[in-house]
């Protein structure tokens, strides 16, 4: 029997906790398959070649990306490169997995934006470690991150990505316009009610309709530790 990926019982409830959705990126079929029953605890969507897996970016925004890097088509550099570069998918982590071992093309993945590179043939266990270990730091990200969000205080102990920065810049300076609300957000940040969504979820967790309650209430504590003489109904 395999050696099972070791994962501590923490980082297993860490991940647990979230459900991460994985995009294999595989023009090989066996291969795809081979990875799918390794990450089983996972949920696992499939592409077989580069053009695919960039239409399954864009519908699905997963939280990680495992893609080939010789395939037809759009190889695994290429891809890369327009996932890094696009602002609604730049944060989703790529891990390829190459036969070109040779360390001009490992420079070309760490060139293109790759956050991982494993060469071919590999350990399946290491493999599920590896990506173990990304999303239980994005998860740990993801609950501090939140954390900071929504209670007075903490917010100064978390390292903001530019995004989430930029949408709470634009929430909070239209607190006083009660109105102002995702449809508004999604507008100012020039992105689809749908990927809006996708994308503030993959960070926080929670949905647009929520962050943006959870930073208004934070704030109105903020305000009501500062003026106490102040009512809830005037800082809500």
């Amino acid at each position: 029997m395999a050696d099972e990926p070791c994962i501590s019982r923490s980082d297993h409830a860490t991940l647990k906790r979230h459900a991460f959705t994985i995009l294999v990126i595989e023009d090989n079929p066996d291969l795809r398959g081979f990875i799918r029953e390794g990450l089983g605890h996972f949920n696992v969507i499939e592409a077989a070649d580069g053009e695919q897996g960039l239409l399954m970016v864009g519908e699905h925004l997963p939280d990680l990306i495992i893609s080939d890097v010789l395939m037809p088509g759009k190889n695994g550099f290429e891809l890369c490169r327009i996932v890094k570069a696009e602002e609604a998918t730049s944060h989703i982590p790529v891990l390829l997995l190459t036969a070109l071992g040779a360390v001009e093309h490992q420079r070309a993945g760490v060139d293109c934006g790759a956050d991982d590179y494993m060469v071919k043939p590999f350990n399946l266990n290491i493999l599920v470690g590896k990506v173990s270990n990304i999303l239980t730091a994005r998860a740990r990200y993801r609950e501090m991150l939140l954390k900071g969000v929504s209670e007075p205080g903490d917010e100064s102990r978390v390292v903001k990505n530019a995004f989430i920065e930029q949408a709470e810049q634009l929430i909070l300076r239209h607190l006083a316009q009660t109105g102002f609300g995702v449809e508004d957000l999604g507008r100012a940040l020039h992105m689809s009610r749908s990927t809006l969504y996708r994308k503030i979820s993959s960070f926080t967790g929670v949905s647009p309709v929520e962050f943006v309650r959870r930073v208004r209430l934070r704030k109105s504590c903020e305000l009501l530790k500062q003026r106490p003489d102040l009512s809830i109904g005037e800082v809500a």
